[in-house]
């Protein structure tokens, strides 16, 4: 293109869309997202299995799962 990345987004005088809140940003930053279906006892993921008494009146439904793949902690749950 002849020219630095730099000097490119500067020409370009794009102004990137910024998260509202550090959360959001946290959210696009978990780009790994698998399907699931909620249990009884819970969501059931790479030998894991979580839990939380809100899952409860979802048992059977499918949902989406968003995570950090270095820290396997915290699952999102998404319907």
């Amino acid at each position: 293109i002849g020219m630095s990345p730099l000097a490119k987004w500067l020409a370009a005088e794009i102004i990137p869309n910024l998260p509202d809140s550090l959360e959001q940003l946290d959210l696009l930053l978990l780009t790994v997202k698998k399907d699931r279906s909620i249990r009884a006892d819970g969501i059931h993921f790479n030998s894991l299995r979580y839990t939380n008494v809100a899952l409860g009146a979802f048992v059977g439904y499918p949902v989406t799962i968003r995570y950090d793949p270095r820290d396997l902690q915290e699952i999102r749950v998404y319907l």
